[in-house]
């Protein structure tokens, strides 16, 4: 069921069309992705937005060799239901929105290495 929900979830958020998967679900209920392309805004950015709904969607940049990409990791745990991902997804969805409207948006958090938040 967690699986489910997690290969679900990550196939809804490839088809949104700003991401790219790093991983699917299929075999632990756990993903991440990253921004397809450069962006005015990175992962980290999106991370803050989706933490003003209540969601905790990590940003992180990997580790040393590959610290170049950055991701956001989704981890579907016991209750995390499809109507769930369905909110993460509009919320998703809406973070998005929110900064492809701003042309002139800076990221603060450009070439940004490590936790965006300090309190997961």
């Amino acid at each position: 069921m967690m699986r489910d929900t997690a290969v679900y979830l990550s196939g809804e958020i490839e088809k949104l069309g700003s991401f790219e998967l790093i991983s699917r679900g299929d075999t632990i209920p756990v993903f991440a992705f990253t921004l397809k392309s450069p962006h005015l805004y990175t992962v980290f950015d999106l991370s803050e937005k989706l933490r003003e709904h209540g969601w905790q969607v990590p940003a992180y940049t990997m580790p040393p060799k590959v610290d170049d990409l950055a991701v956001m990791r989704v981890c579907v745990r016991e209750g995390f239901s499809r109507d769930l991902a369905d909110m993460l997804l509009v919320d998703l969805k809406t973070a998005v929105d929110h900064f492809e409207c701003q042309p002139g948006f800076k990221s603060p958090h450009a070439g940004h290495r490590g936790k965006v938040h300090k309190h997961c």
